[in-house]
């Protein structure tokens, strides 16, 4: 019943340690001779377990707030903490499972990194250093540590274990990406699944680049804006909001270029559902999803040259925000019933109008039956959203009141935002294989291209190109 296998790990005895997330969580250890599950002794239904490994004749793990804990045999047995290794401070520590072996155990406490092999009555101390989101792969024969972060790969070297950064030497082989947005200059932004880079697309020259990780945390950039030749990005799991100027050198080590703006995580959000834009008054408003296991979400407003900013929790109730749009002094708002790590909430989702002076909603309209207020684009003419990706509305501005009704027969959008043509009050958006386009004024939908495979994300760039992904293709759309 649940919606994460979250991790594997193999015991002394063959078995294998099953992490279980979302409806029923908790740990399982299923024995693929009984062909069954039982629980890991000795563990309460909300502890955590994380960086399991196997070392001499111990299974090694660390629980949440039990820090350290092992098993042996093949009915894992819980062992005395006293067995354990000790550190020389008597420090905490965890295992970095990835490069521990049953010969070997590598033991985090901090950023510092200890060293313990079978035999050995105390751990050796190796090195400390901070890899702000570096992850530790793997010790060479002749004691080079290994790890990787972003499009990047590192080396530690004995004895004295300084920081080599090297570029993976290899173009990166492409990526479906997450979304796509042009910025003033024509070039196409997106970035992957996971990976926390940008790649950017010049048509006009058929140059791309690949960025490295545009922050520390991990996980994946949702969207950007432009403002004065800088992307503004925000990315899941940390709740960053992060400046870059591809106009200048790359310096994301030391924080320069890409460099952190602003988060939202303090506050307890993480995930940027409802993507970010610029409003009227030159700030940055961005729509979040709160953190694992609680339902809500925030709009935040950001300085995009200080970074001072205010975060408003809940502004339509305690739903994630899941999309957004700025026009005329106000940001359009929409909800969902999703959240992370748990199942739909009950009841109804929102659109609300939130005026950037007055500081609060001002006007809100509820929908009962749909889930998620999955697309908005806001227009002098009329507000468009898409319920469920698969029924369009018209929404008067001003009240909110249906103007329009338009069901999707067929595929639902697929790609990540509208695409809006303020200009024409049109709304383009990818939806199965087909490009399709409605017209605010006269409250209609079309069909306009049909594409061999299924498209995922559109955007149009200031000349009014058309661009669209397919898997890891962007493609451009032309009509004669």
């Amino acid at each position: 019943p649940n919606m994460y296998l979250r991790m594997t790990a193999s015991t002394p005895g063959r078995q294998i340690l099953c992490s279980l997330g979302n409806n029923t969580p908790g740990h399982q250890v299923y024995d693929p001779q009984k062909k069954a599950f039982q629980p890991l002794p000795g563990l309460e239904k909300t502890d955590t377990v994380s960086s399991p490994t196997v070392f001499e004749d111990l299974f090694i793990a660390s629980v949440s707030g039990k820090g350290v804990m092992a098993w042996k045999g093949d009915e894992l047995e819980p062992v005395s903490s006293e067995r354990l290794p000790k550190l020389p401070d008597g420090a905490t520590w965890y295992p970095v499972s990835g490069l521990c072996t049953p010969d070997r155990l590598i033991m985090q406490s901090g950023t510092k990194i200890y060293r313990l092999d079978r035999g050995e009555a105390a751990p050796t101390f190796l090195f400390e250093k901070d890899l702000r989101g570096g992850i530790l792969r793997g010790i060479s024969r002749d004691g080079i540590v290994l790890g990787n972060r972003g499009q990047d790969y590192f080396l530690l070297r004995p004895p004295d274990y300084d920081l080599e950064i090297r570029p993976i030497p290899i173009e990166a082989r492409g990526r479906s990406p997450l979304f796509l947005r042009s910025d003033p200059e024509g070039r196409i932004w997106g970035g992957p699944h996971f990976g926390q880079t940008l790649f950017y697309y010049d048509p006009d020259t058929d140059e791309t680049v690949n960025t490295g990780a545009i922050c520390d945390g991990g996980g994946e950039v949702y969207d950007v804006a432009f403002q004065n030749g800088k992307t503004y990005a925000v990315s899941y799991a940390g709740g960053d909001i992060t400046v870059f100027d591809p106009g200048l050198p790359w310096d994301q080590w030391n924080l320069e270029n890409p460099k952190p703006l602003a988060n939202v995580r303090d506050e307890g959000f993480i995930r940027p559902l409802a993507g970010i834009d610029v409003g009227d008054d030159g700030f940055l408003y961005s729509g979040w999803m709160a953190k694992y296991g609680v339902y809500g979400g925030s709009l935040a407003r950001t300085d995009p040259e200080t970074g001072e900013q205010e975060v408003y929790e809940n502004p339509l109730g305690p739903r994630a925000l899941s999309a957004l749009d700025t026009l005329d002094g106000r940001v359009y708002l929409g909800t969902t019933l999703s959240a992370n790590g748990l199942g739909n909430a009950t009841g109804s989702v929102t659109v609300g109008a939130w005026d950037i002076v007055e500081k609060k909603i001002v006007a809100s309209r509820d929908f009962e039956g749909p889930s998620n207020v999955s697309h908005l684009a806001a227009f002098p003419k009329g507000i468009v959203v898409a319920l469920d990706g698969a029924t369009l509305l018209v929404l008067d501005p001003e009240t909110l009141e249906t103007r329009a009704t338009l069901p999707l027969d067929g595929d639902g959008i697929s790609s990540f935002r509208f695409q809006p043509d303020i200009e024409k009050s049109e709304v383009w958006f990818a939806r199965g294989k087909d490009v399709g386009k409605l017209s605010v004024p006269q409250g209609e939908w079309t069909t306009l291209a049909t594409f061999d495979k299924p498209i995922q994300n559109l955007t149009r760039d200031s000349d009014g190109r058309v661009f669209v992904s397919a898997g890891a293709e962007i493609l451009q759309l032309r009509f004669d």
